[in-house]
């Protein structure tokens, strides 16, 4: 947010009307697609399909247990084949709600969603790719994307364990303030260095789980052996 000029935006619900160094556009009017998968029969054909729990910010899961049905994928419109530069979204699903990842590199096999995925396939003369699921997946565009759950209502409709659910019109209408491209080429190569620098530290925080188990079982060995 501080590298676009959100940072100083507090009242989140209010964001249309902060004004900065960009334009805030509909998703609709940014994007050449934005669609949800039309299939989700599962078969033993040779396109797999990405359910909501195989997207996440730091890329697609493990999807191959997932294959389409034989007739659905004779069904499947060219359009809604996965394709390098691919934003998907989970559109469903209390806890993976607004969950975004960017596709950066062309899939290996023909791969589609089911109904509770989106695809946002960008208007490259609009916006760049990266730059648009960098917004999704930051704070804001997290916080936009689940509040236009039930129509823009998520705050004041928190209803027991309904299914929680982003429909298309309404996502197609979330903003994204949009600068001009040289722009967003400077803040997507800012937000990749900055990747960078957190690469360590995400790899010793994944390492904690392991470190803190065996450092328990030592203490135990320690302990049963009288040295403590």
């Amino acid at each position: 947010l501080e590298v676009i000029g959100l940072d100083s935006l507090r009242n989140w619900r209010e964001a249309y009307s902060y004004e900065g160094d960009f334009q805030w556009t509909s998703i609709e009017d940014v994007c050449t697609l934005v669609s949800r998968g039309k299939h989700s029969k599962q078969g033993s054909s040779d396109t797999f399909l990405i359910k909501t729990r195989h997207v996440w910010p730091e890329g697609i899961r493990d999807h191959s247990d997932c294959s389409l049905a034989e007739t659905e994928a004779a069904r499947l419109k060219d359009e809604l084949v996965v394709r390098q530069f691919d934003v998907l979204l989970a559109c469903s699903a209390r806890g993976s709600l607004g969950r975004s990842c960017y596709i950066a590199s062309a899939p290996q096999h023909r791969v589609t969603v089911d109904t509770h995925v989106a695809i946002l396939r960008a208007n490259h003369v609009r916006i760049l790719p990266r730059f648009l699921f960098e917004f999704l997946n930051s704070p804001l565009g997290r916080y936009l994307l689940v509040s236009a759950e039930a129509g823009g209502r998520w705050h004041e409709e928190k209803i027991g364990f309904r299914f929680a659910e982003l429909n298309l019109q309404d996502l197609k209408q979330i903003k994204v303030p949009v600068p001009s491209l040289d722009r967003q080429e400077e803040i997507v190569a800012k937000l990749g260095q900055l990747d960078e620098l957190m690469e360590p530290m995400v790899t010793d925080f994944s390492m904690l789980p392991t470190l803190c188990e065996a450092s328990r079982e030592a203490v135990l060995r320690q302990a049963f052996a009288g040295g403590l």
